[in-house]
């Protein structure tokens, strides 16, 4: 087993043929840009992360909790690598991710941050 840290709370693991990561985050935007603007993946930081490590095939892509620092970019990295991805989030708690937009209204489910919502 092989674990990588790739920044914030990203983490590759891999067995050489299955491999899984925790919060694919990589666009890292700026503290006032994050407060001033939407939140937004960014799609270039995310393919060249996922190439510095040489990584096109994921099992899943683990998301902590919804914040953006975990959540942001993991729907378009399970998308670039075949991966599932998804959060468990309680009613009234933080924002959460769908598509490749961060909105501010939740629902009680686990969603599939590829938009699809399951209930629990």
């Amino acid at each position: 087993m092989r674990a990588t840290f790739l920044g914030v709370s990203t983490v590759l693991l891999s067995d050489g043929e299955t491999a899984v990561m925790t919060d694919g985050f990589f666009s890292r935007p700026p503290l006032l840009r994050s407060v001033l603007r939407p939140l937004r993946p960014d799609r270039a930081a995310i393919d060249r992360a996922l190439a510095r490590v040489r990584t096109d095939r994921l099992a899943a892509v683990l998301v902590a909790h919804s914040h953006y620092d975990h959540a942001l970019d993991s729907p378009i990295v399970a998308q670039r690598t075949g991966g599932n991805s998804s959060v468990r989030r309680r009613r009234g708690t933080s924002p959460r991710v769908t598509g490749s937009r961060w909105t501010g209204s939740g629902r009680s489910s686990c969603e599939h941050l590829c938009g699809t919502a399951h209930s629990r």
